[in-house]
């Protein structure tokens, strides 16, 4: 009989209840909202390595289409690969500039001079830097680096060695140790 005496009652919580109630949904939204920075940290970092691994990923793509079907392959200097370009059906570069690799096509008229830079002959170029703009803002721009780009005729290969995708704060977040990459033809070969 007690029981349902205290439940037909219309006494509410007493003021140690209410308070006790106040305190623990404090503790509980205070303990939320020191995790939730964590969370975001921990998601951005999983995005940022993701976008790298997706950069790197279509980066290489994008060398073997280029280089695959190359033809009069040369190297004029150091970290240079100059070639006709199949997909674009232009003259183009393949260079290493400052360690971010870069990829340059020229009109199709463009003497060797304009291609590596000689400015009595400027050429209309287009610039295809092979970056990656993440969705998110504050994650910024991933860059693509390498150490070496190598032609070797005789096997008609070119060879990128130490690639790897820095993040705008220049952290390294995915890389590949080197990659052949066979050419249709090479210049003297």
């Amino acid at each position: 009989m007690k029981a349902r005496e205290k439940l037909n009652s219309r006494a509410g919580f007493t003021l140690a209840e209410t308070l006790l109630a106040v305190l623990i949904l404090l503790l509980v939204s205070t303990i939320v909202a020191t995790g939730m920075p964590v969370a975001r940290t921990a998601y951005e970092k999983v995005v940022l390595t993701s976008n790298a691994e997706t950069l790197l990923t279509t980066a290489i793509s994008t060398l073997r289409n280029e280089l695959g079907t190359a033809w009069k392959v040369e190297q004029p200097s150091a970290n240079v690969v100059v070639y006709f370009s199949a997909s674009t059906g232009t003259r183009s570069k393949l260079y290493i500039d400052g360690g971010t690799v870069k990829l340059l096509d020229f009109a199709e008229a463009t003497s060797l001079d304009a291609l590596l830079g000689d400015d009595q002959n400027k050429a209309a170029t287009t610039a295809r830097d092979l970056v990656f703009q993440s969705d998110i803002d504050r994650l910024g721009k991933l860059s693509l680096k390498a150490g070496s780009i190598t032609l070797d005729k005789s096997a008609k290969t070119v060879s990128i060695s130490g690639l790897k995708v820095f993040s705008a704060s220049n952290a390294e977040l995915a890389s590949l140790d080197s990659l052949v990459i066979d050419v249709f033809s090479c210049e003297d070969a």
